[in-house]
């Protein structure tokens, strides 16, 4: 093993937990204070404050997941216990794809405008539901999560002695198959549609007030612009989680190059910090909580 990389490892995740906590309790103190001023949150919020308590508990499955793997505890634990965490962390994923699509549905329908009165009529219905859409996202993110529990096969590895490779998942490829087509796919494809609308009605926008100069960086055409933006960015983001995820995964079940699986671990345990920057400058009320607060470090 390279010199040093317990240390460096340790390092990380000190450090990748430390930052994911404060980020995202801070994401979550704010609504926090306006629930407890009885300040009613918009439906946007509710999914931002959701987001972040998923983003907190993501944080810890994925510091512990990480230590259990490299001090091997895993194979000193009971096998219950590593199913567990994994399916955790396959939930709180799933979850975080389905509270994104969630949130990329009120952006859009607050957005995007038809002049036709079925729409309007649609968009109260479906904005009124919202709360309704995101127990749904925790119940079918729990449902196709739940299966691995008795699916997911642990087997220690008698072939080597290192704490990477001391233990083999083994998964169920049909149920695989399920989690990411409606925890993964599914989602996805949804957010990706509200991109694609918001996107539309953001270039619309900036046709007509290309006349007007004056106008063009309307607070309108600002508030299309972040919603796509921070729509986007959270898409690419849980990708890339889910792709590292899955990829480090694979290569614990063989043999995998002890720095590469400490930068794919890196990657994971940054993913809570990255989504709550995004949302950070993606929300005004979250944004002047930033500002003042480096304000006041400053002064």
């Amino acid at each position: 093993m390279f010199p040093g990389l317990n240390i460096i490892q340790g390092i990380i995740t000190a450090v990748t937990w430390i930052c994911g906590t404060i980020l995202n309790l801070s994401v979550v103190a704010v609504f926090l204070r306006d629930w407890k001023n009885k300040i009613n949150l918009a439906v946007g919020d509710q999914i931002i404050l959701t987001i972040g308590w998923t983003n907190l508990l993501s944080q810890s499955s994925c510091a512990l997941d990480l230590i259990c793997v490299l001090h091997g505890f895993y194979i000193l634990l009971p096998k219950e216990f590593s199913i567990g965490v994994c399916v955790v962390i396959m939930f709180l994923n799933c979850l975080l794809f389905w509270l994104t699509a969630s949130l990329s549905i009120c952006y859009c329908l607050k957005l995007v405008n038809f002049s036709h009165e079925i729409w309007s009529d649609m968009k109260r219905r479906i904005l009124n539901a919202i709360p309704l859409l995101l127990l749904g996202s925790g119940i079918i993110s729990f449902a196709i999560s739940l299966p691995f529990v008795w699916k997911i096969e642990i087997k220690a590895d008698k072939n080597t002695t290192a704490h990477l490779n001391d233990y083999l998942f083994i998964f169920n490829i049909p149920f695989s198959c399920v989690n990411i087509a409606f925890g993964c796919g599914l989602p996805s494809v949804i957010t990706s549609c509200c991109i694609g609308l918001s996107m539309t009605s953001l270039l619309r926008h900036i046709w007509r007030m290309k006349k007007n100069i004056s106008q063009f960086w309307s607070p309108q055409t600002k508030s299309l612009l972040t919603a796509c933006r921070t729509m986007f960015l959270l898409l690419v983001i849980n990708l890339v989680f889910f792709f590292v995820y899955t990829l480090s995964i694979l290569l614990f079940s063989s043999s995998p190059d002890p720095i590469v699986g400490t930068v794919l671990w890196s990657l994971i345990l940054l993913n809570p910090s990255v989504q709550a920057i995004v949302l950070i400058f993606g929300n005004s009320k979250l944004a002047n909580m930033w500002s003042n607060v480096w304000l006041t470090l400053l002064d």
